[in-house]
């Protein structure tokens, strides 16, 4: 089976969070988490040609989770000193279903955008993980990206 360039990108990426996401850079030597049931989340703008857009997200739990990922995820353009919401998505969509996995301990996903060439935009995706036990929520910004050309 042939890998494409993208999907070899994509292990880099992960292989490198994983390793930045040991405890071995925690400042106090525990483990990096977010609540009881997240111990980690990311995500990234990434920019193709044509002003295209992916918000690239994933979500690590604290063992394995019944319901795990992301439950909304909203793209922001900024144009000077505002910025309005251009694009929101939800697992409830059933186009975006996909934002929500479960039986896992870890959840990634890909959110497209038909962005502007040269505009500004950043995203805030919202994540879920739980349990029988219970549940945790939290939330991560991107940086800003401009859209290329």
């Amino acid at each position: 089976m042939k890998i494409s360039g993208t999907m070899r990108k994509a292990a880099m990426i992960l292989a490198c969070l994983m390793i930045l996401s040991s405890t071995a850079f925690a400042e106090d030597g525990g483990p990096m988490r977010t609540n009881a049931y997240i111990a980690r989340t990311w995500a990234m703008i990434e920019r193709g040609e044509d002003g295209l857009l992916n918000i690239a997200f994933d979500i690590s739990g604290m063992g394995k989770m019944d319901e795990i990922g992301a439950t909304t995820a909203y793209l922001y353009e900024v144009t000077g000193t505002s910025e309005k919401i251009v694009a929101s998505y939800s697992y409830l969509d059933p186009q975006y279903s996909y934002m929500m996995g479960g039986n896992s301990s870890f959840h990634a996903g890909n959110l497209p955008y038909n962005g502007t060439p040269g505009h500004r935009y950043y995203a805030t995706v919202y994540y879920r993980a739980g349990n029988a036990n219970g549940s945790g929520t939290t939330s991560y910004t991107t940086s800003t990206v401009t859209a290329l050309k």
